[in-house]
């Protein structure tokens, strides 16, 4: 009865974008602690919360994205019903720019296309996005990483967390907090800045050793451009001498006012700034990274234009960098709306184009990083860092950023969400919820992405207006419409989005059986703090592809160097039990489940290790593809020592009279080729090293030799083990001369041995070579090649 008017408010928030994620909250209008939608709409054009805002199913496979060539992909279209403001279509929900979507999409319904057919395809992915990716090259692994690890509202102006609050960011492994700072809330009237509550919140973090990921956004009503929420003094000139152009001596032009605001504040919160100099603190104390708005892509957080974007990002830039020239400023975070999925090669390529000085490549396109949101399909996080990965390749500014800094998927079975209905779009249950933290986190990392934060610390408001509140119940509160019995003012679900439940007195959603107590998502986010840390990605062994040609289970691998651990997550891809057989590179491994709970298992005897991974349980999406499951089965982790020897490999031919020298090398399921040594013996003489951990893998040798010339290749992977030597032979050993022992004649006098053992001597028969001992660094197969003719004779010694 009351699934369709639950997915009717999901789906209503979620129009135009292809995004659906969990509860903005408190972000970017419905500041849902402390300012109401009414007072937000008095101050700006506010941006409003979405309830269970997460991608929907997103049907651009693996495959087809890791096609070599450009498919023309056929999109599946998500069909929307026609929306009217009915006991069949309820659910007025005004979107605080003062319209009623549903009246709004009433007249214009929309298709959902979750990949737009002219949707660009790369022509081009690393191994990485390839399937079960071939051998990586020598000396290829990346430096290890310090992996940024944070959640959304931990804290906020709006609703200043208490030590508890704080205790629980902190236990889940996170050290960042990711919460808004807005405009039209700080400058009260023109030129008359109220940081009251921010220096309340930014003393209280640095209190508590949190750091912060701050976002700029927000627009005071009277700076409007023509009622439109972009600043009408936008642009006005960067700098006091009436350009845009960085210099010794400048200052911020006071009649640009977005400049203004945002030197103001990150003068004020800067380590050695205005609030630090009165706290008395040193170091580094203070806000260094800044978000330039949230979600530009979507019309309802920014409805000025693409080029207004950039101009704004641009201001914000030297604005930032004039106050702190060690900031980072950050990309507003990506929406990724399918509808317009390209915006941000489309910012770059109209900063790349503008002839106004100063051009955008000799300032890193006015970003150092570039924020980026996923939400309930796990894969997609995967999907968005690649692509901005790839975006930041050809625009040349691959030493940026890329952080994932907003994903998470919505319970339904638990308060405050629709417990009775377990079909609701774009939730999962507790444990499907902890299965989507990890593997989100895992593919983001693999992708490439240098900061995760899970949305959100608790569940606060999510989608609703302050005071929504109602006891547990089993939708007996609901009405035909979705609404509170007891106040139709109110909807009677919320979003269980939080790592936390709410405790007693928040300001909504205060009657959990179980305040402010942990979900399961708590023990899953901590794993991923704890052990996927300082990593480097090594292989996507199996992957999910989603098209009927995979095995149904993904391997992701990562290695550890600094303890020389393998980290492989795995999960099933379908409904099906699957059986993941991984090869042993130690003696036994720590398996840690979904839930955090470990155990140490053992090898079989084949030297594998057999774990069973569970079926998806999950196609809470409109339209399920009974082949599709885009939140996978449960996850594991394996983390294991890296005790396994890698293989080399050697070759040797004469090319016009010229001797060329390959080698190549493969560690299987470790940590990877590191390196190689290689040596070189002459006309069988001792072995000397010709090259010492090299990473290449081909050289020419200049030498000559009479008779013949071996050449040895030993590999080296990044743990430390070592491959057996292996060995190839150019030309032929030299010829051995027997020797021959003298017989004394027959009245010859023997002399005696003066002391000590006597040692016989084997005589071979007349004619024969003696066969010398095996030695233990002896190379276990040597490869003859004729000189003249390069043939070779492959004989195992």
């Amino acid at each position: 009865m009351f699934k369709g008017s639950i997915a009717l408010l999901l789906l209503v928030l979620a129009i135009g974008l292809m995004l659906m994620r969990s509860t903005l909250q408190t972000r970017y209008g419905i500041l849902d602690q402390s300012v109401g939608i009414g007072q937000a709409v008095d101050q700006a054009k506010p941006l409003p919360d979405q309830s269970v805002r997460n991608i929907p199913v997103q049907v651009v496979t693996e495959a087809a994205v890791s096609a070599e060539t450009t498919p023309t992909p056929t999109p599946a279209i998500l069909q929307l019903p026609q929306l009217s403001p009915s006991t069949e279509n309820p659910l007025p929900f005004t979107d605080l720019f003062g319209v009623d979507m549903v009246e709004e999409m009433a007249q214009d319904p929309i298709d959902i296309q979750v990949m737009p057919p002219d949707y660009e395809i790369p022509e081009h992915l690393p191994d990485e996005g390839r399937g079960a990716e071939s051998p990586r090259g020598a000396g290829t692994l990346p430096q290890a990483q310090q992996i940024v690890y944070g959640v959304n509202f931990m804290s906020s102006a709006e609703e200043l967390a208490d030590q508890q609050r704080y205790n629980n960011g902190k236990a889940t492994g996170s050290t960042w907090n990711r919460f808004p700072i807005y405009w039209h809330l700080v400058e009260e009237s023109e030129n008359n800045f109220n940081y009251a509550r921010h220096d309340a919140l930014v003393i209280k973090e640095v209190q508590n050793g949190i750091i912060d990921n701050a976002i700029l956004m927000g627009i005071p009503g009277f700076y409007f451009t023509n009622g439109r929420a972009v600043p009408s003094s936008l642009y006005q000139p960067i700098f006091s001498d009436g350009s845009d152009i960085p210099g010794p001596g400048k200052t911020i032009n006071p009649n640009n006012k977005w400049a203004k605001f945002v030197y103001t504040t990150v003068n004020r919160y800067r380590p050695g700034g205005l609030l630090a100099q009165q706290q008395g603190w040193s170091g580094l104390q203070g806000i260094r990274q800044w978000e330039l708005w949230n979600e530009p892509d979507l019309s309802w957080f920014w409805d000025g234009t693409k080029s207004e974007y950039a101009r704004l990002l641009k201001v914000g830039y030297f604005a930032v960098n004039q106050a702190d020239p060690q900031a980072q400023v950050i990309f507003g975070a990506m929406a990724n709306n399918f509808d317009d999925i390209n915006y941000y090669k489309d910012v770059l390529t109209i900063l790349r184009d503008d002839p106004n000085p100063p051009r955008a490549q000799d300032y890193g396109y006015f970003h150092d990083i570039l924020a980026t949101h996923s939400y309930y399909y796990p894969w997609q996080s995967w999907y968005h860092v690649f692509r901005a990965r790839n975006a930041m390749g050809q625009f040349g500014i691959e030493d940026h950023g890329v952080w994932l800094n907003e994903t998470g998927m919505s319970a339904w079975n638990d308060y405050p969400g629709p417990v009775w209905d377990s079909g609701s779009w774009y939730r999962g249950t507790m444990v499907e919820q902890a299965g989507y933290t990890i593997q989100t986190t895992l593919y983001a990392l693999y992708a490439g992405a240098d900061a995760i934060f899970h949305f959100q610390l608790y569940d606060a408001c999510g989608n609703q207006p302050q005071g929504n509140d109602f006891p547990p119940h089993n939708g007996s509160l609901c009405t035909p419409d979705g609404r509170l019995t007891t106040n139709p003012n109110y909807f009677c679900s919320g979003d269980a989005n939080g790592l936390f439940r709410n405790p007693r007195d928040a300001v909504c959603f205060k009657q959990s059986p179980n305040p402010e107590a942990p979900r399961d998502n708590f023990a899953a986010y901590k794993t991923v703090t704890q052990y996927l840390q300082d990593i480097v990605p090594l292989k996507r062994y199996s992957v999910c592809t989603h098209d009927g040609t995979d095995d149904g289970q993904e391997w992701i691998g990562f290695y550890r160097p600094n303890t020389n651990q393998r980290i492989l997550g795995l999960w099933s891809c379908d409904n099906n039990t699957h059986t993941a057989a991984i090869p042993a590179v130690d003696t036994g491994a720590l398996l840690i489940k979904w839930d955090g709970t470990q155990e140490f298992i053992a090898p079989a005897a084949d030297g594998k290790y057999y774990i069973t991974l569970p079926g998806a349980t999950n196609q809470n999406y409109p339209n399920p593809n009974n082949n599709f499951w885009p939140v996978p089965g449960l996850p594991f982790i394996l983390v294991e020592r890296d005790l396994e020897k890698p293989y080399a490999e050697i070759y040797a031919e004469i090319t016009n009279g010229n001797t060329w020298v390959g080698w190549y090398g493969d560690d299987g399921m470790g940590s990877g080729i590191a390196s190689f040594d290689i040596k070189v013996s002459v006309d069988g003489g001792p072995q000397q090293t010709w090259l010492d951990h090299v990473t290449e893998t081909g050289k020419q040798w200049t030498g000559s030799y009479q008779y013949g010339v071996e050449f040895t290749v030993i590999g080296r992977d990044y743990g430390g083990n070592t491959s057996p030597a292996r060995s190839v032979l150019l030309g032929m050993r030299p010829p051995t001369t027997p020797t021959v022992t003298p017989t004394p004649p027959s009245n010859a006098t023997l002399t005696p041995t003066p002391s000590g053992s006597v040692t016989p001597t084997a005589t071979p028969p007349s004619g024969a070579t003696p066969t010398p001992p095996p030695s233990p660094d002896a190379p276990d197969i040597t490869v003859t090649v004729d000189r003249q003719t390069s043939q070779i004779d492959d004989t195992t010694t």
